[in-house]
């Protein structure tokens, strides 16, 4: 798991291994001990399969709250862009 999340942490300081392609990619991979079924993961993309070979699992959360009775968005939006500029 170590070696996976080492990688994945050079993947997000390093352009050119973002960016790379998949033989370069795989080739990286192997050289950093990463595990077959990360590679697998991590050269198609597959973030649920990456979470389960590691057993994690993402948080994504999205709160939405009702705006107060008799507020006008429109008009509250306009004060916050009024503010910061």
């Amino acid at each position: 798991m170590s070696s996976v999340i080492r990688f994945l942490e050079q993947m997000g300081r390093r352009a050119e291994l973002r960016y790379a392609a998949k033989p370069a990619l795989y080739k990286s991979l192997n050289e950093n001990g990463v595990d077959q079924d990360a590679q697998w993961a991590i050269l198609r993309g597959d973030a649920v399969r990456l979470e389960e070979h590691l057993g994690v699992r993402s948080r994504k959360d999205c709160d939405l709250f009702p705006p107060h009775p008799g507020v006008d968005l429109v008009e509250a939006g306009k004060r916050e862009v009024q503010q910061v500029a």
